[in-house]
């Protein structure tokens, strides 16, 4: 029983003065846009059809059209 009380005394010190861990690795931020060589596996911009941005970020997401006057392009893709 001696060495029970031992280890239990031992791990109430030791839990006791603990820090936490930082958590590292994958994180939880948002996937950024994927720049690919090849012209053809990119992705078009639903507003402007251009493929060096992802939708979310394109100038013209606000823009109204010349044509049908709708927001969030300024031409038929």
């Amino acid at each position: 029983m001696g060495a029970a009380h031992k280890d239990a005394a031992e791990l109430q010190l030791s839990t006791a003065a603990y820090e936490p861990v930082h958590r590292f690795g994958n994180s939880t931020k948002p996937k950024e846009w994927k720049t690919y060589n090849n012209a053809k596996e990119r992705s078009k911009c639903i507003h402007c059809g251009k493929t060096n941005h992802p939708s979310e970020k394109c100038i013209l997401k606000d823009a109204v059209c010349h044509n049908c006057k709708a927001k969030g392009h300024i031409k038929a893709l």
